[in-house]
């Protein structure tokens, strides 16, 4: 029988030892990491001959910086952990205890459906102001110090005049403040034949800033792809009206409508909330595939894309080997830069594109650290841009509910849920009951009756955990699950045409093959929208459905069978979660 390692004696006057030499680490690298949050945004040392007092002003017009996730650095540490990640201004305590206040306080209206059109004017009100940070000029004789000194100059004098233009701080919201994010999407547009834009469906507008377009277009003189990913997660006719809108307010840009989980019904005609995942062989290609060649082939005819063409029919057919290996083999390769903002897909639509999953995928922004290349064939490379954020007007509740703030970051996430119910009935959504049995609800209630009835609970205390359930409810609207989506100006007024058009027919009848034709409701909105689920859920999801039967879950319904049950449409959009509430 093995003999083990024979125990070494450890007194507490050791361990006690060992605490505080931790303790003394941690005490030195935070001071470390203050120091370089006085210095710059940037992290970086200014290399530039400019005076004292010029940088002074300028670090002073900036906006304390909060890096998401950061992680103590040990001093003259050579690799830094925190260099990639999200860096965003941050909020007083004052400002988020006064929007904590007013969300147990404000009572929610429902505002009228209007709301929902989006136009770019109420996000990037002036280009001016809201232009996107330019790689500055240089060349390869000049040194790398050199080139990255100019770099954090300019950056820093970019940061500085942009929050001296905008008198109210308020007025801008959440957009990347880090310079090394910035750098990687230089590279990427350098190094990049034709762009990829990646956006939400459901956030068209956020995830697609003009200052991009026009310096990609005008100044780069560079082909523009947009990708609308995401379609099942709408009505066909929103997609197709948002599809015509960008095409005319951005005559150059070639969109294309993706979908890498087409909504396809169980065989029992039920929707569960956990289920196996599929096997690689059993997930249908993806919606826009082919689209996404032809657009490709259009901005650049010159490129042989016969290799891709081939890969794809045999992705379409299912004749394609997963574990084949792809090998750079020719002298002519072309390059597809992928770009958008944290979370929207953009890993997932690479995956699909190669036809095996090679990329990291991930539900937290900010999960792609550093620009990456994979081949889709032996002549055609994809390039992955880290996900960041651009400025603009739109509101922050907004922002957090798209996903391109990490849910779990938020420190007040009260509001944002408030932001949704002043845009969805919740209350009816959900089936909630209020918990003092009132007829006015505040964000807070809802969260609070969410809390109640998912059997969320707070284990020192016992008590309701209204936190978490506002977590949760942020998360099933990033995810999908509860569905709010913007809309593109006119859309309520033309509605009907956009339901009865044969390009909302086409689409529908590719998302889901084997459904009948829709039917449109008395506000022109189809019925049978998408009801799709999502394969994978959060690690808290199990303990959440168990905690449905626990008693203090059965306590506090004892009277349920008053309890209104949800609704699956609500403003016309076929809802997912409603469908999953109702199948438990």
């Amino acid at each position: 029988m093995p003999q083990g390692h024979k125990k070494v004696p450890f007194s507490t006057k050791q361990k006690k030892k060992q605490l505080a030499k931790k303790r003394d680490f941690k005490r030195e690298a935070n001071r470390a990491t203050s120091e370089e949050d006085s210095r710059a945004p940037n992290n970086h040392v200014n290399h530039s001959g400019n005076s004292d007092s010029d940088k002074a002003d300028a670090v002073a017009r900036l906006p304390h910086v909060s890096k998401l996730s950061a992680q103590p650095v040990a001093p003259n540490r050579g690799y830094d952990p925190n260099r990639f990640k999200l860096h965003f201004a941050r909020e007083s305590k004052e400002v988020i205890a006064a929007r904590k206040l007013s969300a147990q306080r404000d009572i929610i209206k429902l505002l009228p459906e209007n709301v929902l059109e989006l136009d770019f004017d109420q996000v990037f009100a002036s280009d001016v102001i809201l232009d996107m940070p330019i790689r500055p000029d240089w060349n390869y004789k000049m040194a790398k110090a050199a080139v990255e000194a100019r770099e954090e100059e300019y950056f820093r004098n970019y940061l500085s005049n942009f929050f001296s233009k905008c008198e109210n701080l308020e007025c801008v919201t959440l957009f990347e403040m880090n310079l090394e994010t910035w750098r990687q999407l230089w590279r990427v547009l350098e190094m990049s034949e034709i762009l990829l834009l990646i956006a939400d469906i459901r956030h068209p507008v956020l995830h697609f800033p003009p200052s991009l377009y026009h310096h990609i277009t005008n100044e780069l003189q560079k082909p523009f792809v947009l990708i609308l990913n995401k379609v099942d997660l709408v009505p066909a006719e929103v997609s197709i009206a948002w599809k015509n809108y960008l095409s005319e307010k951005f005559p150059k840009l070639q969109i294309v409508l993706y979908s890498t989980n087409p909504g396809q019904p169980d065989p029992d005609g039920k929707f569960h909330m956990f289920h196996k995942k599929k096997a690689a062989k059993d997930i249908p290609p993806p919606v826009g595939l082919q689209e996404l060649l032809q657009a490709c082939k259009k901005v650049k005819p010159e490129f042989d894309y016969s290799s891709w063409t081939e890969k794809m029919e045999k992705q379409i057919t299912g004749d394609y080997d997963h574990s084949e290996t792809v090998l750079a083999e020719s002298d002519r390769v072309l390059t597809i830069g992928c770009i958008g903002h944290p979370n929207v897909g953009k890993s997932s639509v690479m995956n699909s594109i190669i036809g095996k999953k090679v990329v990291s995928t991930s539900r937290t922004p900010g999960h792609t650290k550093h620009f990456q290349t994979y081949f889709v064939t032996s002549d055609v490379q994809l390039c992955d841009c880290p996900g960041l954020v651009f400025p603009s007007m739109v509101d922050r509740q907004q922002q957090i509910m798209s996903g391109v703030y990490p849910i779990a970051q938020v420190q007040e996430p009260y509001t944002p849920v408030g932001f949704i119910a002043q845009r969805l009935d919740l209350v009816k959504l959900l089936g909630l009951r209020h918990p003092e049995n009132e007829s006015a609800w505040t964000a807070w209630d809802i969260c609070e009756a969410w809390a109640v009835k998912r059997g969320f609970r707070i284990a020192r205390t016992g008590s309701n955990d209204v936190y978490r359930a506002a977590n949760n409810l942020l998360r099933l609207t990033v995810e999908g699950k509860i569905v709010l989506a913007m809309l593109p100006p006119g859309f309520i007024a033309n509605r009907r045409h956009w339901a009865t058009s044969q390009e909302t027919r086409s689409l529908l009848a590719t998302l889901q093959p084997d459904s009948k034709p829709p039917i449109a409701s008395s506000n022109g909105v189809h019925q049978n929208g998408d009801d799709r689920c999502d394969d994978s859920i959060s690690d808290e999801e199990p303990q959440d459905s168990a905690d449905e039967d626990s008693p203090e879950r059965k306590s506090g319904d004892s009277d349920g069978d008053d309890e209104e049950e949800p609704s699956a449409s609500v403003g016309g959009f076929r809802n997912t979660f409603a469908v999953l509430l109702d199948s438990d």
